[in-house]
């Protein structure tokens, strides 16, 4: 089944979409959710992900990865943020080569240290699991990312998506996400000769961006992104978190801020009690035990929560301002504001947005959940060759200005000349994916070309500001020795699909001239036809006269010489420039490295979850057939007696064999009892099914025999013989049905029928198709009327 997976990877959950051909779904996880928690843990045995990571998170902290994406890209030079981070997280972050950052994690008893894109390729490999069971095994996906993210951050999601074995058709921004699911499902209420302005107000719970974007039908153009990438409901809970352990210090004289799994238990109450605030004037933070054996118990008001959050709404307005001041538009020239994110719906941050936009009315008639994942899905679809979508053009807006930097060596002695730069090559607000050129006249290459974010561009402490340095070789001529050559570099760089500035060619056009002879053409020596005399003159000398023979004799002309003209030639020849890159990208090798690691940790995954599920079969079937076989169960009389006893015995020493020596019993022991168990309780669950299903076999054929009577009689064309036999195999599967019957009233329980259900069923549909190719039959053709007799009815 064709399918177009996207994927809004979050910072705190993720949701899951999928385009099918009848539209736009949300996938399930296991637990029937339509959100994941992103997060990944580590523990003795095997790695979990979403909500089995929450159950244990307090207790296994240590090797809990909470907020991946909050680090891809960043590296220890991030000081400020990584401490932020510190403030969410419990796992130990530790320093890499080339000044990465990686987390040190405890495995079955074993340290590792896993980068960023590691930890993320086992998450989307577990997330693809639920795609393959929702029938979308694809693994083509589009992955969503803030749209401040710079060229680090988003080519490390790419190559987390290839560690795991995906292919990323794009990593799109989360507003632009946005955008298409506003735009796409209802171009029909857009206009068509003026544009729409909408905002999209995007608080999270770690991040804020604010989108304002221009509509018409079939077309988007995206006016500005803004975002601050610490703004967000966590950031509001650490505030009622720092006040509520404030007072329980004061009053017990402990500090439960401290303590990573006092904090972990803070932070989770206190986001259950800021989502209450946003229907109720007050709430309640009760923990019990919080720290040596004290409970903290406070009551929150809306009021309080209001003032303590004070900071992050002076923070969200300047937000807003900033947005709307970049885009060049007045609040009264934004039609529409659209609020987007769970936070949104806390009642002061609708009137900072009322407010900021000088609306007396805000928007929700986007699925806050799930609209990311429904455009990303979108996108999926319009990028795959799978799916056929209908127009609609999206203008995405560049958020971080780009400079090109390049140095010519010397052709000869390699002396490197002054280096020269191109500002703003891709500059703030360019639509992108966008291709521009580079032209040199009489350059060769050999020559250095680096690809800088521009002093502009807003980039967060410590990430490094170059994109990506090539060293581009000198191109190979073939016309150097031709008088008056001339040579052309053209150097292509390209902003790409995922926001990510790239070279994408480097060509070499040689130009020269070229002197060519071309043949003149001729009469090929053929003398030319003599003019005819005109009437009343003779004809001239050397033509026949009339009525006279021309002579045989006359010589044939000879073939004139041929002649040539000179004439010069423009010529071109383009050829492919290679060079050599260095970027921020994983290396091949290493990626592979990474991808070999993945692999051997799945298999180690999936014996541990083979054991889990055979333990659980057995454990289950045990207790199952105990119930079942032991006296006044249902299925008591249909095991035979001499077996009866031992089966029992069998089956109490293996509930005892689970809880003992089975806890740690390799996976072949499992299976092992569990099919000696079936070899016995198999039959007789077949015997007892065979029982309990017949009845309904017989009523459903009672039920279809009085349908085929009924047909029958509506069926006027039908001859008696077709209607005689269908009344006979009638009887035959009603004899057969009845005969069984009393077969099975006379043999005991525990002995098998003369036939499985499956045989039933077989029979029962055979005779069905036959009565139905027979009520089916076409009627005869009409008989032609006879010839009326010649001359009949004349007069």
């Amino acid at each position: 089944m064709a399918a177009a997976i996207g994927i809004d990877l979050g910072s705190y959950k993720a949701v899951m979409g999928v385009t099918k051909r009848k539209g736009i779904e949300i996938v399930l996880n296991e637990g029937s959710n339509r959100s994941t928690p992103v997060c990944i843990a580590y523990t003795s045995s095997e790695r979990l992900i979403g909500d089995a990571v929450k159950t244990q998170i307090k207790r296994n902290f240590k090797n809990s990865v909470t907020f991946p994406t909050r680090f891809l890209g960043l590296n220890m030079q991030c000081a400020a943020q990584i401490e932020l981070e510190k403030r969410f997280t419990t796992h130990k972050i530790v320093p890499l080569q080339n000044n990465k950052l990686g987390f040190e994690l405890v495995q079955n008893g074993n340290t590792h240290v896993f980068t960023v894109e590691q930890c993320l390729a086992y998450y989307l490999r577990k997330l693809h699991e639920f795609y393959v069971k929702a029938e979308a095994p694809t693994k083509d996906i589009v992955l969503t990312i803030p749209s401040y993210a710079s060229n680090t951050e988003r080519q490390a999601l790419v190559d987390a998506c290839e560690v795991a074995g995906f292919k990323c058709l794009r990593v799109i921004n989360e507003s632009t996400a946005i955008a298409y699911n506003y735009g796409f499902f209802r171009k029909n209420d857009l206009p068509t000769d003026s544009e729409r302005v909408v905002a999209f107000v995007d608080m999270g719970h770690s991040k804020t961006t604010v989108t304002i974007a221009a509509f018409k039908q079939k077309e988007c153009r995206i006016i500005v992104h803004k975002s601050d990438r610490n703004l967000g409901g966590r950031d509001m809970d650490y505030q009622i978190m720092q006040k509520a352990g404030e007072e329980f210090l004061k009053k017990f004289g402990d500090d439960p801020r401290e303590s990573p799994r006092c904090r972990l238990r803070m932070l989770e109450t206190v986001e259950k009690a800021r989502k209450l605030l946003s229907g109720d004037t007050e709430a309640n933070i009760n923990i019990d035990y919080l720290l040596n054996e004290e409970d903290l118990n406070k009551k929150l008001t809306r009021d309080e929560f209001e003032q303590l959050i004070d900071p992050q709404m002076r923070q969200f307005t300047t937000l807003l301002r900033d947005t709307i001041q970049a885009s060049g538009l007045s609040p009264e020239q934004i039609h529409f504001v659209e609020l987007v994110g769970d936070c949104t719906r806390t009642p002061i941050v609708q009137a900072v947005v009322k407010q900021a936009f000088d609306k007396t009315e805000v928007q929700r008639t986007l699925n806050s959940l799930e609209c990311v994942a429904r455009g990303a899905a979108l996108n999926s679809a319009m990028v795959t060759p799978f799916f056929n979508v209908s127009e609609f053009k999206m203008e995405d807006y560049n958020n971080l200005p780009v400079t090109v930097n390049y140095q010519f060596s010397d052709l000869e002695t390699g002396e490197v000349k002054d280096p020269k730069e191109y500002r703003n090559f891709f500059a703030l607000g360019q639509k992108y994916p966008l291709v521009q050129q580079l032209k040199f006249d009489n350059k060769e290459g050999q020559l250095t070309l680096k690809i800088d974010y521009s002093d502009e561009a807003q980039l967060l402490q410590g990430l490094p500001a170059t994109i990506a340095q090539y060293q581009i070789a000198r191109g190979q001529r073939k016309k150097a020795d031709v008088e008056g050559s001339s040579t052309k570099l053209i150097i292509r760089v390209k902003n790409n699909i995922n926001q990510i500035p790239e070279l994408e060619r480097v060509e070499l056009t040689e130009l020269w001239t070229e002197e060519e002879k071309i043949p003149i053409k001729t009469s090929g020596g053929k003398p030319a036809a003599a003019t005819p005399p005109k009437e009343g003159e003779e004809a001239k000398d050397g033509a026949a006269k009339e009525g006279e023979q021309a002579s045989a004799e006359t010589p044939a002309a000879e073939p004139e010489e041929q002649k040539f003209e000179i004439k010069q030639r423009k010529k071109e020849r383009t050829t492919e420039v290679s060079f050599k890159t260095v970027s921020h990208a994983i290396p091949p090798d290493m990626k592979t490295q990474y991808r070999s690691l993945e692999e051997q940790l799945m298999s180690e995954d999936r014996k541990v979850l083979d054991l889990k599920e055979a333990k659980y079969d057995l454990e289950s079937y045990t207790y199952q057939m105990k119930e079942s076989i032991d006296s006044y169960g249902n299925m008591e009389h249909f095991i035979e007696p001499s077996l009866k006893q031992a089966f029992m015995d069998n089956l109490v020493a293996t509930s005892e064999w689970i809880y003992a020596d089975g806890e740690n019993a390799p996976l072949e022991d499992q299976r092992a009892r569990l099919d000696a168990l079936r070899a016995i309780g198999g039959p007789v669950q077949k015997r007892y099914r065979f029982r309990q299903d017949f009845d309904e076999y017989l009523k459903l054929f009672m039920k279809y025999k009085q349908q085929a009577f009924d047909a029958m009689g509506g069926v006027e064309h039908l001859t008696d013989e077709n209607r005689l036999l269908i009344n006979d195999k009638i009887q035959v599967l009603e004899t057969f049905f009845l005969e069984l019957r009393s077969t099975l009233e006379t043999l005991p329980k525990h002995e098998d029928p003369p036939c499985t259900l499956s045989d039933l069923e077989k029979k029962q549909i055979a005779i069905e198709s036959e009565i139905t190719a027979i009520l089916n039959m076409p009627p005869p053709a009409p008989k032609k009327e006879e010839e009326k007799k010649e001359g009949e009815g004349e007069q």
